[in-house]
């Protein structure tokens, strides 16, 4: 007799399994709003809250302060309307913003993060010192993105630092010799060990005790959306650089 073949067919419902990967999902867009938003929002407390301090001053303000109260406001101000632009965009709840071009001085944008997140750096007695060119740079970039990238960065520096004997910061900028614009920030923190340099701008991976390990991949991801990259280089026990190229 011939030989008769049946296919035999299971169906399975996966529905379930649909449904808890869409609210992973969820879960993981949720975590990315809330660390980009409270980056920008506890800046904004402190920088409000030193500003609120020399307005209690006692008699009349000096020129320096009243130098000091423009620069934080100014500083506030430009945060805020980025924060709104950012969750604005970001209520579609579908990709990163697209980019709107600008020029912008690398100068003025590094100055001006550095003013926002002033307090935490004196908070943690920590030095930042400015390495710029005699000559202006200026590059074609998002604002509002490329200062949630500085951020996120700076961040990371500080909280790499923070613990450290004479903790430092050290922020450059310059023309490659492809013409390219490099923007550096350095850190003599404890350092990234060759492992770690291989998955740290992998999404949700993180080294912190209450990390989400979301800053580094987005911030990578702005920077591709701008045609640059942004690359790490660390020793450790020595210093760590973080290299945005645009």
């Amino acid at each position: 007799m011939p030989t008769t073949y049946c296919t035999l067919y299971a169906l399975h419902n996966i529905q379930s399994e649909l449904e808890d990967q869409e609210m992973a999902s969820w879960q993981k867009l949720i975590r990315i709003l809330t660390h980009e938003i409270m980056n920008s929002v506890a800046p904004i407390v402190s920088l409000t809250a030193t500003a609120g301090d020399m307005l209690a001053q006692p008699g009349p303000l000096s020129a320096d302060t009243l130098q000091e109260l423009r620069t934080a406001i100014a500083a506030i101000q430009k945060r805020s309307e980025g924060l709104l632009h950012f969750t604005e965009t970001y209520r579609q709840l579908t990709k990163i913003p697209t980019p709107r071009f600008a020029p912008i001085a690398v100068a003025e944008l590094l100055d001006r993060v550095t003013t926002l997140l002033s307090p935490s750096f004196s908070e943690h007695r920590i030095t930042v010192s400015k390495e710029y060119p005699a000559y202006p740079i200026v590059i074609h970039a998002d604002p509002e993105l490329m200062e949630q990238v500085l951020i996120n960065l700076l961040h990371n520096a500080v909280y790499a630092v923070t613990g450290v004997t004479d903790p430092q910061i050290r922020l450059r900028f310059f023309k490659d010799q492809e013409g390219i614009t490099a923007i550096q920030l350095e850190d003599n923190g404890p350092g990234i060990t060759p492992e770690v340099q291989e998955q740290i701008f992998t999404p949700f991976f993180t080294t912190k005790k209450e990390g989400s390990g979301i800053g580094l991949s987005l911030s990578r991801q702005i920077v591709h959306l701008h045609k640059g990259s942004l690359s790490v280089v660390s020793k450790p026990g020595e210093i760590t650089i973080f290299t945005i190229r645009i």
